[in-house]
């Protein structure tokens, strides 16, 4: 999770968190980095009035964070995150199979289904543009594979899945979308607690 504004990022140039990275924005004052599980976060209930989880939140998924973070919203709290949905009830058969295995991916409809069950209520949703994969991961990415070692051990299997995954969102990319959330804690609603 971060939060983040465009340029003046606490990340470093691979958008791994650093401290270094902070002290030379002159914003280590404002930022901790720390490394704990998303799932299980030490802070207490109602630390926070905002919760920004953008491309992240399928490390763990969809429905275990938003469980594990409800209680970490203060009353009037947001919580922004970014998640990969179907844009279509018939996707083609070869992305069906490709993000079954990657990551199951599930409608609009479906994720707000959920958000509800876990206690939120929705306050905005739009799709992210098309411009988003490409300028901002696609084309980098293509553009990296191009300096790696290609014979280090697994680096051919791994530049054969990044390839497969672009060519199914050049063929396909109509057929499923990022898209930002913003949920609102509901009041109204019973909430889980954690499992054990």
């Amino acid at each position: 999770m971060r939060v983040e504004s465009r340029g003046t990022s606490p990340w470093d140039h691979q958008g791994l968190p650093s401290k270094e990275s902070a002290a030379r924005r002159g914003s280590s004052a404002q930022v901790s980095v720390l490394n704990r599980s998303m799932d299980q976060l030490p802070f207490p209930d109602q630390s926070f009035d905002l919760i920004w989880a953008e491309g992240s939140i399928y490390t763990i998924g969809f429905d275990p964070a938003l469980r594990a973070w409800r209680r970490l919203l203060a009353p009037g709290g947001a919580l922004a995150i970014t998640e990969i949905e179907w844009t279509t009830d018939h996707p083609d058969p070869a992305v069906r199979a490709y993000w079954d295995a990657a990551y199951p991916l599930r409608t609009h409809r479906a994720n707000i289904d959920a958000a509800r069950s876990a206690g939120y209520r929705l306050h905005a949703h739009w799709p992210l543009p098309e411009s988003d994969w490409w300028q901002e991961y696609y084309t980098p990415l293509t553009e990296r594979m191009t300096q790696v070692d290609a014979d280090r051990p697994g680096m051919s299997q791994a530049l054969g899945a990044v390839r497969e995954e672009i060519s199914l969102r050049t063929e396909h990319g109509g057929d499923y979308n990022y898209a930002a959330y913003i949920l609102r804690p509901d009041d109204h609603v019973a909430v889980p607690g954690p499992p054990h």
